[in-house]
């Protein structure tokens, strides 16, 4: 003696749809802000991302500029990963040291680690955390 059930579906099956979207195509673009470490402020700050072009990583080129602060145009590379309407930002190669941040309705908070050597600036393990804050022109 048995029990057999059976289950049967009147609904058509759904098909489930993916609406993934490649995360640094969403970011590019020029962000305009403010540099800030402890009371130092330049407020002439920009940060452009611009999407890397390969199918493999979720990434972008990262330039920032300032000409209040020794005239600055440091570049580096991001990892960009998206979750709950928040980018997350990540330095995933050896040229860009410990940079990280966040993308919220279009305003960028990033972590940017810089040396100041007179008149140049590099982006370097033993800097000083700067924080950049702006918002996507």
């Amino acid at each position: 003696m048995g029990l057999f059930i059976t289950f049967t579906s009147c609904e058509e099956e759904n098909e489930i749809i993916s609406t993934h979207t490649d995360a640094s195509a969403l970011v590019g673009g020029t962000y305009s802000g403010s540099l800030t470490s402890g009371s130092t402020i330049y407020s002439d700050a920009t940060i452009t991302l611009t999407k890397i072009n390969n199918d493999s990583i979720q990434a972008v080129d990262v330039v920032i500029a300032s000409t209040k602060f020794a005239n600055l145009n440091v570049a580096g590379k991001l990892n960009v990963g998206a979750a709950n309407d928040e980018f997350v930002l990540s330095s995933g190669f050896s040229s860009t040291q410990k940079m990280c941040g966040r993308i919220i309705d279009n305003t960028l908070v990033l972590t940017v680690p810089l040396n100041k050597s007179g008149t140049s600036l590099s982006n370097a393990s033993t800097a000083v955390a700067w924080t950049f804050e702006g918002v996507k022109n």
